[in-house]
């Protein structure tokens, strides 16, 4: 049996598949490698030792070392850009270490290519690219490592995606010297990607909890662009959240109970997005509870044959 940390959880894998076993409350935990190795000691005492025969944690970032070098892989989440942060943390120790005598010598497998790597080490206009690259890619990376943490996000995604694109278009046109007006190819196809990814990602319920979230009514929130409008204006946003209304309330007498209820919302005053502290939270054993129901109902549609034949089975 496998047992595996993921997103506060810990799912047990076995010959008759994965079943989602518990929640675990890590508030105000530092998840390091000693809280793992806490969790996963008491985790293996309730499953017993003798069904345990591997163990796979999460590739967090407290769990490694900053300037360790990964393979880039598939798998891997952001592996480049990962891999390219690294190496400009140790760009000088990179170039100390091509124009050492030892590389001089080198004369084992692919000279040819360690003559190549040392050219670009050494090449200004490689770096350059470097931080060209990441200048846009990490504001890409950053949103999509926020949303990947245990934190509650899921009121913030929408704005988050929107705000994260037009940080990537300014960084590019900055670096290419470009108005705002102007078209650029490069950043077109970035465009294209985004948005592509983002229309997969996107769902009724995001667009629902953006409209909840009493910062994007509030005057500050507004007043930081003037493109910006409060969610309840904004057609597509509350033709998604409409939709996601109308699939939680069947009963037509409670969904208008509702609607006319987020339209009294909709036209209160939020002065300061302090108003999110005052919001209900919910209990953590309520919570506990959800997560453990709907992981493990997820689990066993997976078996289902229609839901791995159908078009939405990714």
């Amino acid at each position: 049996m496998d047992g595996q940390i993921h997103k506060g959880g810990l799912i047990a894998v076995s010959d008759g598949g994965p079943v989602f076993v518990k929640a675990i409350d890590g508030s105000g935990e530092f998840k390091d490698k000693h809280y793992i190795a806490g969790v996963l000691r008491e985790a293996i005492k309730e499953i017993g030792h003798d069904k345990v025969v591997q163990v796979i944690t999460d590739n967090a970032n407290v769990m490694k070392s900053p300037k360790a070098l990964i393979e880039v892989a598939d798998t891997r989440f952001a592996s480049v850009v990962i891999m390219l942060k690294r190496l400009k943390l140790i760009k000088r120790c990179l170039q100390a270490m091509a124009i050492s005598e030892q590389w001089a010598s080198y004369k084992e497998d692919d000279v040819g290519k360690a003559q190549k790597v040392k050219e670009m080490i050494l090449s200004d206009l490689w770096w350059d690219r470097v931080d060209y690259i990441l200048e846009f890619a990490v504001l890409i990376y950053d949103m999509t490592r926020l949303v990947d943490t245990d934190k509650p996000c899921l009121h913030l995604v929408y704005e988050m995606w929107d705000s994260m694109i037009e940080k990537v278009k300014a960084a590019i046109y900055r670096h290419e010297g470009l108005e705002d007006d102007e078209y650029n190819s490069f950043w077109s196809v970035v465009y294209d990607i985004l948005i592509d990814r983002w229309t997969k990602n996107c769902t009724p319920l995001h667009c629902l909890a953006h409209s909840l979230n009493p910062k994007y009514y509030s005057t500050e929130w507004l007043l930081e662009n003037s493109k910006l409008i409060p969610p309840h204006r904004d057609h597509e946003i509350s033709l998604e959240m409409s939709k996601c209304l109308d699939r939680y309330f069947e009963d037509v007498n409670e969904l208008n109970v509702v609607k006319f209820e987020f339209i009294a919302f909709s036209r209160g005053r939020f002065p300061l997005p302090a108003a999110l502290t005052d919001r209900n939270k919910m209990a953590p054993a309520r919570a506990e509870d959800l997560v453990y129901v709907y992981s493990n109902l997820r689990l066993l549609s997976m078996r289902n044959k229609e839901y791995i034949n159908r078009d939405t089975k990714m």
